[in-house]
């Protein structure tokens, strides 16, 4: 499935409620496209190019989408966008961009990334319609440093080709897409103050780790060195109770993390989800228990529930599983 076939629009102008214009006047246009982003020349190529633009747009706090088509072949040029990072995910059509040093063809398969550092000129296609996220420097550099757990170095700089074919880009893609749709809607929940901070946040990790930049490996070796911390901290609390009705939920609120987040640290480091290592825990904890007991004082099934089993059929079957052996025959060995 290409890039267009699962887009959630087909025909309709995505954040039409928010429309800024349709025009073709091209001065009427760079004026208010540059009001949106930064000011810039603007050329329509050929002498019989007319215009029929039109420019939607929908700012959150951080994040600001924008829908963008001309209706006619196009040159754009501009200086440093200094304060912002741009993501252009074309719905048709395509460009060509050319951002300082680099230059890339931007398509139904392959959005750009624009940094805020160097001069940018592009062309786009006659056909070209473009979906536009724009986030502020501050905000996202902020969200990267966090992520490490330190101050950054030097600015952060993305490559400019971005595939939005597979994965991971493709997620991030249509994760941003659907955004935009419930946007694109009145009364969106996404503008509710307990949900927007979440969205954006998330929406720039995901950008984080989905598209190359200048930090990319050292930012995986700190997604690993927490994922280890995390896992590490959470198998304390497993083996200092493992009697508890621990959930992965109430684990992940402990340590700080989300449901998700806890189930992959788990799955790297130790190839388990986290429930599956507390059941390991409390079968050793049994198994200790009914070795140095006297079959005369205690019961299997109290020991098993003690520990945290309260069905006693499955708890046997994952024992033998476990030990080769029937929990009684280990207390009668006891």
């Amino acid at each position: 499935m290409t890039a267009a076939q699962d887009s959630p629009w087909r025909q309709e102008v995505p954040l039409s409620l928010f429309e800024l214009y349709r025009s073709d006047n091209l001065e009427y246009v760079r004026e208010q496209a540059g009001r949106i982003f930064t000011p810039h020349r603007l050329r329509a190529v050929g002498r019989a190019a007319r215009l029929d633009a039109v420019m939607c747009s929908r700012r959150m706090r951080d994040i600001s989408f924008t829908y963008a088509s001309y209706g006619a072949e196009v040159q754009i040029a501009c200086g440093e966008l200094r304060d912002y990072y741009v993501v252009q995910i074309p719905l048709s059509g395509g460009m060509v961009v050319q951002h300082g040093r680099r230059q890339a063809w931007s398509g139904r398969e392959t959005a750009s990334v624009l940094s805020p550092f160097d001069p940018l000129r592009m062309r786009w296609s006659a056909d070209c319609a473009q979906l536009v996220c724009r986030i502020e420097r501050p905000a996202l550099e902020s969200r990267l440093s966090e992520m490490m757990g330190r101050s950054l170095t030097a600015p952060l700089s993305f490559d400019t080709a971005m595939n939005v074919a597979d994965r991971p880009g493709r997620a991030w893609r249509l994760w941003l897409e659907n955004i935009v749709a419930e946007l694109s809607h009145p009364n969106s929940f996404v503008d509710d103050p307990m949900v927007l901070p979440s969205v954006e946040q998330t929406l720039m990790a995901g950008l984080l780790v989905s598209q190359p930049h200048n930090y990319s490996s050292a930012l995986r070796r700190q997604q690993r060195s927490v994922s280890s911390r995390v896992v590490r901290l959470v198998v304390d609390r497993m083996e200092a109770d493992p009697g508890f009705p621990h959930t992965t939920a109430s684990l992940a609120k402990a340590v700080g993390v989300t449901d998700r987040s806890l189930q992959l640290a788990f799955r790297k480091e130790l190839n388990l989800r986290p429930m599956e290592y507390l059941r390991q825990v409390r079968l050793r904890r049994v198994h200790n228990e009914l070795l140095a007991a006297e079959a005369e004082t205690v019961s299997v099934t109290e020991v098993a529930r003690k520990w945290g089993f309260s069905h006693v059929g499955h708890f046997a079957a994952r024992y033998r599983e476990h030990f080769g052996e029937n929990p009684s025959d280990t207390l009668r060995r006891g």
